[in-house]
């Protein structure tokens, strides 16, 4: 567009100019083309970073170890199943999504506490 060593802001005026300016496009595309060279138009934003500590990521794991620790310890594995259907149905979440959500908060947990038992040993 403009070559090296050119004053782009310039440029990008030139540009937004023309754009303006009467030539065979149609105008609205002509005035958005003009806004993003401007730097008046901006992108959306974007979707909020998920991780351990990402209030619903907390509320659907904690729901999830609650109910985990109601159910009898006779199958742990029928237990988790329940635990996951139950959170899907009252919080409208993906399995999958709840899955990769609880390896999150296991993962922060034990690092939280090998932190907190570095801490006691340097002590």
């Amino acid at each position: 567009m403009s070559p090296k060593g050119e004053n782009y802001l310039a440029a990008g005026a030139d540009l937004a100019e023309y754009l303006i300016s009467d030539e065979p496009i149609d105008r609205s595309t002509r005035l958005m083309l003009a806004e993003l060279v401007l730097g008046e138009l901006r992108r959306p934003p974007t979707k909020p970073e998920i991780n351990a500590s990402t209030p619903k990521v907390i509320e659907a794991v904690e729901e999830y170890d609650r109910f985990n620790s109601l159910t009898p310890d006779t199958n742990r594995k029928l237990n988790k199943e329940a635990a996951e259907k139950h959170v899907v149905v009252e919080l409208k979440v993906k399995r999958g999504v709840l899955r990769t959500w609880i390896k999150f908060r296991r993962a922060r947990e034990e690092a939280v506490a090998k932190a907190k038992a570095a801490i006691v040993r340097s002590k």
